[in-house]
């Protein structure tokens, strides 16, 4: 475990003001680029197909701002509507997507009789808290990060007190859960952190 012999008690802050801004500001919603990214797992677990014609047409100009080109209807090479964003978000989010549609199928099973659509509360909900949750490793990676390059923990509380207060990242992990960019920095930060663990960086590059 990369944390196995870290103290974190000085995060205890960040922790407390990560967990305000849940409280705040948490939607999972589906807006803008995420309704893109969302529906490789929507057509992909739901229609065992890669079509967003149906995507397309469930989504509104008031709802979601289409893209002209991306409107539904025949396209000349494969007859698909083109997605031009990444499958990265779909892929991290899409074993909790399976679940959370095993589950829905299992309250139907039971008679609850809830909406197998692939947008309702119970689809969206826990890969949305996966999106949120990747900024708590980010956090930590960024922590181990500046511990390496040999900054106390006092500074490395202040630095991630003004990242998590001051920067964009909020709005992408509690605002827009659904956007990609939670999950890229945390594959950002990761990567930066074990590239250092295998030794390809040298210290006198931390200087």
């Amino acid at each position: 475990m990369i944390w196995k012999h870290s103290k974190i008690s000085h995060l205890y802050p960040i922790v407390f003001l990560y967990l305000f801004m849940q409280l705040c500001l948490f939607a999972p919603r589906l807006n803008s680029d995420g309704a893109y990214y969302y529906e490789y797992v929507r057509s992909w677990v739901i229609q065992n197909d890669l079509n967003f014609d149906d995507e397309r047409e469930f989504y509104t100009w008031e709802w979601v701002p289409v893209f002209r080109d991306f409107l539904p209807g025949d396209w000349e090479d494969t007859g698909y509507p083109p997605n031009i964003f990444s499958f990265g978000p779909a892929a991290v989010w899409l074993p909790f997507y399976i679940l959370s549609h095993m589950f829905t199928l299992l309250l139907n099973f039971l008679g609850v009789g809830v909406s197998t659509s692939g947008y309702g509360i119970l689809y969206r909900f826990l890969p949305m808290c996966v999106s949120m949750l990747t900024g708590v490793v980010t956090l930590f990676a960024c922590d181990k990060l500046g511990k390496i390059a040999g900054f106390s923990s006092s500074n490395r509380t202040l630095a991630l007190f003004f990242y998590l207060g001051a920067s964009h990242l909020p709005a992408f992990l509690f605002v827009t859960p659904a956007f990609s960019h939670g999950v890229s920095v945390m594959f950002t930060a990761l990567f930066l952190l074990l590239w250092y663990k295998s030794g390809q960086v040298g210290e006198n590059q931390w200087n």
